[in-house]
C-alpha cells in the first residue's frame, strides 16, 4: 500500500506541474495570437503597397533628402505574407538621412531596414549618400492559403 501511495503522490505532483505548464503555454499562445492579430491589421495587402511607396516619397521630402533611386526588387512569397524588398538611395545631410530613417521606423506598417550604407560625398556641407535595402510586407488574403 505504501508503494502505491508513493506512486499516486508522484503522479499527482507531475499532474500539478503539467497543469502549470499548460497554463503558461496557453498564456503564451494568447500573446502570440494578440501580436499576430495586431500585425495583420497593420500589414497592408498587395494592392496597398503603392501607397507605401508614396509614403516613402513624402517622408523623403519632409526629411529634406533627394531620392536618387527607388527600385522594387522581386517579391518573395511566403505562406501568408509577401516580402516586397526595395532599394532606396537618397542624398542629403546626415541629419536629413537620420530624419528619413526615423520616419520609416515610425510608420505603422511593418518595414524592415535590411541594410544601410552611408558614404560621405565630396560636396561641401556634410552631404552623404545613403542606400537603404528595405523590406515591406504585404499580407495575403485569408482565401489564398
Amino acid at each position: 500500500i505504501q508503494r502505491q501511495l508513493q506512486t499516486d503522490r508522484a503522479c499527482i505532483a507531475k499532474t500539478v506541474g503539467l497543469s502549470e505548464a499548460i497554463a503558461k503555454v496557453r498564456e503564451e499562445l494568447d500573446q502570440v495570437e494578440h501580436y499576430t492579430t495586431k500585425w495583420r491589421k497593420q500589414t497592408p495587402s498587395m494592392p496597398e503597397i503603392p501607397r507605401l511607396f508614396a509614403k516613402l516619397d513624402r517622408l523623403s521630402a519632409v526629411a529634406g533628402v533627394s531620392t536618387v533611386r527607388l527600385d522594387p526588387l522581386p517579391i518573395i512569397e511566403h505562406q501568408s505574407i509577401q516580402q516586397v524588398p526595395i532599394t532606396l538611395a537618397v542624398a542629403g545631410t546626415f541629419t536629413e538621412v537620420f530624419l528619413l530613417l526615423n520616419g520609416i521606423e515610425s510608420l505603422a506598417e511593418p518595414i524592415w531596414v535590411d541594410d544601410i550604407k552611408i558614404e560621405r560625398t565630396r560636396k561641401a556641407g556634410g552631404s552623404v549618400k545613403c542606400e537603404l535595402k528595405l523590406v515591406m510586407f504585404a499580407s495575403k488574403s485569408e482565401d489564398s492559403d
